[in-house]
């Protein structure tokens, strides 16, 4: 396991090391300002991912740094925690509802995912659980090869989505999938197939951070196309979002379009 790189003289950086090896406390400020490109160099060569998670509180990040090679996706919710996708989004903490939450984790909107979006950082997207959390964080991928290698190197394409259900979710724009880099002439169809474990209540198009499509499907099993016609110049990012009557959600990896 690679240590967080600490400031010295940090209480356990030290040996022998202690229960928690020669790691700080969990949220430490104890880290170096650049512990995250140290952390890349050190599993740089080692067919390695790094995945940043609870990057909107004090455990995450500001997004100062980024590396496309080793950083595919991103965590955009935790079920031990909350969502980071943006500010006012689904399960983002707000006040002052979740004050006392915020309070704990030391929340800061500048580590939101939708700011590295909006860097230009081709981000994909995933879930996961953490310590205290089971069966609400679901880490998709998509791949003909079931292999370690086979999933890793569909997590570097981008080609996966995140669930707090076992919801089935598939995006594509024109002949490309989601989490694909895109460069076009014109507009072309998104095309969305998802099923439910209960009736999909809503479905968001979402394009650098604002929605611009919205449906209300009330069934389990989705099919539907948008075409978006208005401004196509320069670069955005398309993503899906799918709210379930019970609460539950997905989120789809980017498209990051070059028109």
């Amino acid at each position: 396991m690679t240590p967080f790189f600490v400031k010295e003289g940090t209480p356990n950086f030290a040996l022998p090391p202690g229960p928690q090896g020669d790691e700080p406390p969990v949220g430490t400020n104890q880290v170096v300002a650049n512990d995250t490109p140290l952390l890349w160099e050190d599993i740089r060569g080692r067919n390695a991912v790094a995945i940043p998670h609870t990057s909107g509180n004090r455990m995450g990040t500001d997004w100062r740094f980024y590396d496309a090679e080793l950083e595919p996706v991103v965590e955009i919710f935790q079920g031990c925690r909350t969502s980071f996708e943006q500010l006012g989004a689904p399960y983002v903490a707000r006040e002052p509802l979740d004050a006392e939450e915020m309070k704990v984790d030391g929340y800061q909107p500048e580590g939101m995912v939708s700011n590295a979006w909006a860097k230009g950082y081709r981000l994909g997207v995933i879930t996961s659980s953490d310590h205290f959390s089971t069966h609400i964080s679901y880490a998709m991928a998509y791949t003909e090869d079931f292999s370690r290698q086979g999933i890793l190197d569909a997590i570097r394409k981008r080609h996966t989505y995140g669930a707090t259900d076992n919801i089935i979710l598939e995006v594509r724009m024109g002949g490309h999938f989601m989490g694909d880099r895109v460069r076009a002439a014109k507009p072309l169809p998104i095309r969305i197939k998802a099923r439910g474990t209960r009736a999909v209540t809503r479905l968001d198009i979402i394009k650098d951070s604002r929605v611009i499509y919205s449906a209300e499907p009330k069934m389990r099993d989705v099919a539907l196309s948008f075409t978006d016609t208005t401004a196509i110049t320069g670069r955005h990012y398309y993503y899906v979002r799918l709210l379930q009557e019970d609460g539950m959600i997905a989120w789809s990896s980017p498209f990051f379009i070059n028109w």
